[in-house]
């Protein structure tokens, strides 16, 4: 099946690197489009508006092919810093130098002044993540009184802003479209005025190619990830090409993800079929219709399984085996105590969006808070036809999850259920006979 997400990847890398579009030498330099973003600064400093930078950045490629930056009287060679080539015509610039980054009021001061309420005459909106990245506004409307607002205009957000998610779920990017009410941003979120409005939608596009990647894997925290430290954050490197090859670049990205939405969407057709007959071959062995239900027993499934902590270990250094580890989406880190597993084990998600999903551990490694390891009394039952029950449920789990801001496995639902149970020979000619039908199913898809 065609990889959607991986195919827009590789589309935006080939994009900041200036490999997407043709390079025209009737641009004007990358170099003239920074000057503009400079005076932009420099009138808003005029103005009173901002406060002048302490260390202004500027980057240049010398005679010998590297990159300095001058920053006051002093010149430093950067090039170790450089992540890799660009067109001759683009320049590097510091996130910083393209406009103001700020992040919502540390703490919980400003929670206490929430309202649910409607708005009213002297109260201002209050942005957190459900009602601005997730642009659903019925998700929460909060407010705060204008004396509270007046106190804190370093935190206000426009219409035109881009306002990012910076805590849990980091990375996600919006921007307040036009007939957003003016308000402030959350702990949770982080507010960016660019000083050129040119450069907006290339600033996104680079920020959903490396600077989310960046975010999550620098980011801080444990049980809630922060987005990195603002040092670390505004010196990070933009490349930035021509102001009209911007308007190419976009263009073209317009044209190839409208062909990539068709693909995906006759790809995503097929699947669908596919997942729907996996489902009325799962039925036909365990729900309503299975032909066993008549002749073999229904134990309950704690008396065939059941959700382990695991114990604690503390010593050796091994890989944290989060989910998107486990999915090969990121690489882990190593750490010296958790809960120790060893490659095999059987675990299951008990919190997050996807609870009630079970995964195999790939490697030796420390289980993620969100697992837990499913111990399965395999005098009874064989861990496969176990699995494929569970593979019928997992809808069934994700539609009951408990709990709001973290969702967590509905535990009693889970323990509560029935499973037909033939002996252990049927049990494995099921298993067989079912995985013969699903490698065929797959096969469709590729």
């Amino acid at each position: 099946m065609v990889d959607v997400e991986k195919l827009k990847q590789k589309i935006l890398d080939l994009a900041i690197r200036g490999k997407l579009v043709p390079q025209d030498p009737n641009d004007e330099p990358a170099s003239v489009l920074i000057n503009e973003i400079k005076a932009e600064k420099a009138k808003l400093v005029k103005e009173g508006k901002i406060k002048p930078s302490k260390e202004e950045s500027y980057i240049y490629k010398g005679s010998d092919n590297f990159y300095y930056e001058k920053i006051g009287n002093n010149v430093k060679n950067i090039q170790s810093e450089i992540p890799f080539d660009i067109p001759n015509n683009w320049s590097w610039i510091r996130l910083n130098e393209t406009g103001l980054f700020r992040k919502g009021p540390f703490g919980s001061s400003l929670t206490k002044e929430m309202f649910v309420k409607e708005s009213t005459p002297g109260r201002k909106k209050v942005y957190e993540q459900k009602n601005a990245i997730q642009k659903d506004s019925t998700l929460g409307n909060y407010y705060i009184n204008e004396e509270k607002f007046k106190t804190m205009q370093s935190f206000v957000a426009e219409p035109g802003d881009i306002i990012v998610s910076c805590a849990g779920t980091i990375g996600e990017i919006y921007i307040l479209p036009k007939e957003a009410e003016i308000g402030v941003i959350n702990q949770a979120l982080m507010r960016i005025k660019l000083f050129r409005k040119e450069i907006e939608q290339y600033f996104i596009l680079y920020f959903d190619s490396v600077l989310k990647k960046e975010a999550n894997d620098k980011g801080n925290g444990t049980g809630m990830k922060n987005i990195p430290p603002f040092d670390v954050l505004k010196k990070m490197l933009l490349p930035l090409p021509p102001e009209q090859e911007i308007k190419r670049i976009l263009e073209k990205i317009e044209t190839i993800n409208s062909k990539i939405s068709i693909i995906a969407n006759s790809f995503k057709s097929l699947f669908d079929y596919v997942q729907s007959a996996k489902s009325k071959i799962l039925d036909s062995i365990f729900g309503q219709s299975s032909s066993y239900k008549s002749y073999y027993e229904k134990p309950k499934l704690n008396t065939l399984c059941r959700l382990s902590n695991g114990d604690y270990s503390e010593g050796q250094e091994l890989p944290y085996l989060e989910s998107k580890v486990i999915r090969g989406s990121k690489q882990p880190k190593v750490v010296k105590s958790g809960i120790k597993i060893s490659k095999g084990t059987t675990i299951i998600l008990v919190d997050g969006e996807n609870s009630g999903e079970v995964m195999t551990a790939p490697f030796d490694g420390y289980m993620g808070s969100t697992f837990r390891i499913l111990e399965i009394n395999t005098s009874k039952i064989t861990k496969d036809y176990l699995l494929l029950f569970l593979l019928l449920n997992k809808q069934h789990f994700k539609d009951n999850k408990k709990g709001s801001a973290i969702p967590h496995l509905n535990k009693k639902l889970f323990n509560e259920l029935t499973i037909i149970l033939p002996n252990k020979v049927k049990q494995k000619m099921i298993v067989e006979h079912a995985s013969k039908v699903f490698a065929n199913l797959d096969n469709i898809i590729g």
